[in-house]
């Protein structure tokens, strides 16, 4: 009997101890996070945790390939405007320099508004076509059912510049299904992020028609 006493004293001894070594999904991401965001920042110690939210992840939206054809496809969207810019300056410039009473002087002018016409066409044409590819391969991640890739997390956190001043930081960090590593980070703040967020956006409304 006391031997039995002894073997579920010490069972329940190594439980507590194991689960005491365990480190919940969300402390994991608070160590990886700190991590991975303390190489971009000027100061890394003085980083300063404010806040941190933990979310599995999933396809499409969460995964970095998607991520990576989102932001192509906003490229293409502001070469195709800067190219109808292009265009409609040109033709401008064209119809400026016309006319019955045309100058040598007038007439290479105009050529060379026709030449940056064409250029400005087929940059337009070349990004049309880009982004049909690039919506195509979004098409097909759509058309599959969500999967689990991993965990994400939102961290908010502080900073010091190099003149000394905090600032704040938001930063999307996803992690493998193991929580092991850090897969992707994003700055939040970004340009590039805005311009992800804006393109979904319109994902959304698009599909909720």
């Amino acid at each position: 009997m006391e031997k039995l006493s002894s073997a579920m004293l010490f069972i329940t001894l190594l439980a507590f101890v194991l689960s005491s070594c365990t480190k919940s999904t969300e402390e994991k991401a608070k160590e990886l996070s700190e991590a991975k965001i303390k190489e971009s920042l000027i100061i890394p110690d003085s980083y300063d945790l404010a806040s941190i939210e933990v979310d599995s992840a999933f396809t499409p939206y969460d995964d970095p390939q998607f991520y990576e054809l989102t932001i192509e496809l906003a490229k293409d969207g502001t070469a195709i405007e800067q190219a109808k810019s292009d265009k409609e300056e040109a033709q401008s410039r064209i119809a400026l320099w016309g006319g019955p009473y045309q100058t040598s002087y007038g007439r290479n002018e105009q050529n060379q508004a026709k030449e940056k016409y064409r250029q400005a066409k087929k940059a337009e044409s070349d990004a049309t076509e880009h982004a049909r590819t690039i919506a195509e391969k979004m098409r097909v991640m759509f058309s599959k059912d969500p999967e689990f890739i991993g965990m994400k997390a939102k961290v908010s956190y502080r900073a010091k510049s190099n003149n000394g001043n905090v600032q704040m930081g938001t930063a999307k960090v996803l992690f493998d299904k193991d929580m092991t590593k850090v897969i992707n980070i994003y700055d939040m703040d970004g340009e590039e992020y805005q311009a992800f967020i804006a393109v979904c956006n319109e994902i959304e409304k698009n599909t909720q028609k």
